[in-house]
């Protein structure tokens, strides 16, 4: 179809946003038929289980198939609207779920180019999801192969104890100090009294500077060596050409080195407030002043110690009634600003109004 065929009748059905009828699509020619305009339509329950379907079958095809058009698709038909998800039967939240599997286990069959985009669609798509327990232990089984992945495992949108039981097991794994609040809240859907320690906190906040200072060593020793690349080694660089044309219409060509990949620095994200050197900056970045930020942590680590927990009650999946009380429970003056932000971001207008009230 003529792209001007295409943006006309996508246009048309905009407008009219007509349901479908359920043989929609059966095969990969019915779908390239809809592919450009599919979104347009009205959410069918029944298209959409077709179009899982085949998405499924499509990946292990022999044939020639577009697998990221089949992906695009299944967000864009079934994920433009949250009440669609919540409407899906386990049934076909199974099969997305196995899409999503699919991008991770078989990624041989699409392009390198194509991988991390449809990695990341899929991701998306499972994230309002909940699952049954095959799905929740393979998640926790194949938390190492991506971020994404591990993710999906610690924001997962309900109840599991499978999960609450792999994070009591994982609890004080390096990998995962940064996310304390969220794996307590795991710890707190089974126990909701249960309250992070402080040591457990120290050893948190320490292993972060570690991992902060690494960074920033890495950091200096790639800059320092492509400086002396660039001093040292420049006639064995590649040079890149450079055409312009001067005042008397003559084409000029000269060479330049070409430039050395940066180096990037990635430091610790925290829920607490860092000490920084306003005099050091390194890629755009300000430096922590880690003497003062441990002086700092000592002193204020009953605050940390509320913040994390108001967090992590956030986190948690227990009832919202429960939620609020223990919130409420964890309020200090020192923490308002995390409490406020819970409330705008968990839409909790209830406790805005009490806390309106709190002097």
């Amino acid at each position: 179809m003529h792209p001007r065929q295409i943006e006309i009748h996508r246009a048309i059905l905009k407008l009219e946003n007509p349901y479908p009828v359920d043989n929609l699509i059966s095969d990969y020619k019915s779908f390239l038929l809809v592919r450009d305009f599919l979104h347009a339509y009205k959410f069918n329950p029944t298209v959409f289980s077709a179009l899982v379907d085949l998405a499924n079958t499509s990946w292990d095809s022999t044939s020639r198939v577009s697998r990221l058009s089949l992906i695009v698709a299944v967000k864009r038909y079934g994920f433009s609207n949250v009440e669609n998800a919540n409407l899906m039967p386990l049934s076909v939240r199974e099969q997305v779920f196995q899409l999503f599997r699919k991008s991770f286990e078989e990624p041989e069959k699409v392009t390198t180019r194509q991988l991390e985009e449809v990695q990341k669609m899929c991701t998306r798509m499972i994230r309002l999801l909940t699952f049954g327990e095959p799905e929740e232990q393979w998640l926790c089984d194949n938390i190492h192969l991506s971020d994404l992945v591990a993710t999906r495992v610690l924001r997962y949108p309900g109840r599991s104890p499978l999960i609450s039981r792999w994070v009591r097991q994982h609890y004080d794994a390096d990998r995962f100090r940064s996310q304390r609040p969220i794996l307590a809240g795991w710890l707190m859907d089974e126990d909701p009294t249960y309250m992070v320690d402080t040591q457990t906190l120290f050893d948190d906040f320490e292993y972060l500077n570690h991992l902060d200072i690494q960074a920033i060593s890495d950091y200096e020793e790639e800059k320092n060596a492509n400086h002396v690349m660039k001093e040292e080694l420049e006639e064995f660089l590649i040079k890149t050409r450079l055409r312009y044309v001067d005042d008397d219409g003559q084409e000029i060509s000269s060479f330049r080195t070409a430039d050395l990949e940066e180096p990037t620095l990635s430091l610790s994200r925290r829920f607490y407030s860092v000490s920084e050197d306003s005099k050091s900056k390194l890629h755009s970045q300000q430096i922590p002043i880690f003497k003062k930020l441990r002086k700092d942590f000592n002193e204020n680590i009953a605050i940390t110690q509320n913040v994390t927990m108001l967090w992590a009650v956030a986190f948690s999946h227990l009832e919202v009634e429960q939620k609020t009380e223990l919130l409420k429970h964890y309020y200090r003056e020192e923490t308002y600003r995390s409490f406020f932000k819970i409330c705008v971001r968990f839409k909790m207008v209830e406790l805005l109004r009490w806390l309106s009230h709190i002097k």
